[in-house]
């Protein structure tokens, strides 16, 4: 009886682990180059409001 519950939930975890597998490269392709862009330009908006010097046209 065991060995009939075994496979499926061998089956069971190797889908889990695929989807795990899946969902991680989903965020890294797609979470990580959004997050790394909008600090980038979080960062350049804050330099520019905290600095006060006026510009010189040259």
């Amino acid at each position: 009886m065991s060995e009939k519950l075994a496979k499926p939930k061998a089956i069971l975890d190797g889908s889990f682990l695929i989807a795990v597998y899946f969902i991680f490269w989903i965020v890294v392709t797609v979470v990580l180059p959004i997050l790394s862009i909008g600090l980038r330009l979080y960062s350049k908006e804050s330099d520019t409001m905290h600095d006060h010097t006026p510009e010189t046209g040259t």
